[in-house]
């Protein structure tokens, strides 16, 4: 399932500007539900040890995908 940026609410906007800025490879066990339903919409994958928000996820927060 895709999301669109009006599917997502304010800790998911938070997650996808944070790992915009800068991977995170640890996430609190309260954010680790939010950031497993990022991964399922395919708005975040993980590469390694750390997670990065996909293209789709990019756009979703307004980022410009070059």
């Amino acid at each position: 399932m895709r999301a669109s940026i009006s599917d997502l609410n304010g800790n998911e906007k938070v997650v996808l500007e944070l790992l915009a800025l800068k991977p995170v490879s640890y996430f609190p066990p309260m954010h680790r539900l939010t950031v497993g339903r990022l991964s399922a919409q395919g708005l975040l994958q993980r590469d390694g040890a750390c997670w990065y928000p996909t293209a789709f996820g990019l756009v979703c927060i307004g980022r410009t995908v070059h």
